[in-house]
């Protein structure tokens, strides 16, 4: 019988830490998958402005290089047809001057897209989304101006009178001071 009870009692033992394992427990664990899933949805959101802000800035430099390429041969051909004047020298120029045109306009869409691109990744980037990130309230609490103000004005107030009414206390530390 005796065995019986020491084992039993062994039994309680072990279920009431288990029990208080069990409580803390589950806040842990929600505490982890929560800032877990924020993490992921943080990454997750930022991913694609991310890539697109990529591919954008890819097209852009290419852009900037294909119009200082027409520039220079724009540049290059005016100086090579100074002294022959033709009347089809024209024809490749103007050719060379509406293609220059085009790619002024996409680099000017490329670049405006570009912005947007940055202005949406830094929009949607953790900086701003410190409120997604799971955590307790927070409490701001105000300090207690009024009773400093009324310790400060009430011992202001008591060495005013102390001072005013000690006029003659002024004239011996005044003396003293003086020799």
């Amino acid at each position: 019988m005796q065995p019986k009870s020491i084992r039993t009692s062994k039994l309680t033992l072990q279920k009431s830490q288990q029990s208080f394992t069990i409580k803390n427990f589950p806040n842990k664990i929600a505490d982890e998958i929560l800032f877990s899933i924020s993490d992921y949805y943080i990454e997750f959101s930022t991913a694609k402005p991310r890539s697109d802000l990529i591919h954008i800035g890819y097209m852009r430099d290419s852009l900037r290089q294909e119009l200082y390429k027409i520039e220079r041969n724009i540049a290059g051909f005016q100086d090579s047809n100074v002294l022959a004047s033709k009347a089809s020298s024209f024809v490749p120029q103007a050719k060379m001057i509406r293609n220059k045109a085009e790619l002024e306009q996409l680099y000017a869409v490329t670049v405006t897209a570009y912005q947007n691109a940055r202005f949406k990744l830094l929009s949607e980037s953790p900086i701003f989304q410190v409120l997604d990130y799971p955590s307790e309230p927070l409490t701001f609490e105000q300090p207690a101006y009024k009773k400093s103000a009324a310790i400060v004005f009430a011992l202001s107030f008591f060495l005013s009178c102390l001072f005013v009414s000690r006029k003659p206390i002024w004239r011996f530390v005044l003396q003293d001071i003086k020799s």
